[in-house]
């Protein structure tokens, strides 16, 4: 009896070492290094402009539109990229201006 539950402490043990070495934390995201600057006044984008949630390309579009939008910032991103920041808080690439 004694052996048996040795064995399965054992393996209890072991299981946890396991688990525990391979729930190894996530690295941490890299702070992103922006330069924004207040600037308000009406800018023209294209009709399919995408809108950003952050001023890089990878990051997710929330939404599509153009015509004549309120800008409150302009932003450097670290790559020396121009992005333009609406009043709503998305982002949009200077390419897209008309």
């Amino acid at each position: 009896m004694k052996t048996i539950r040795r064995t399965l402490a054992s393996a209890v043990i072991g299981i946890g070492l396991m688990m525990g070495a391979l729930a190894v934390p996530a690295a941490a995201a890299q702070p992103v290094q922006v330069n924004c600057y207040q600037w308000n006044g009406y800018q023209q984008f294209a009709s399919n402009t995408p809108w950003h949630t952050e001023p890089y390309g990878r990051s997710p579009v929330v939404s599509r539109g153009g015509g004549s939008v309120l800008i409150t910032y302009y932003c450097i991103n670290d790559y020396g990229n121009y992005w333009y920041m609406r009043s709503s808080g998305l982002y949009a690439y200077e390419s897209y201006l008309e």
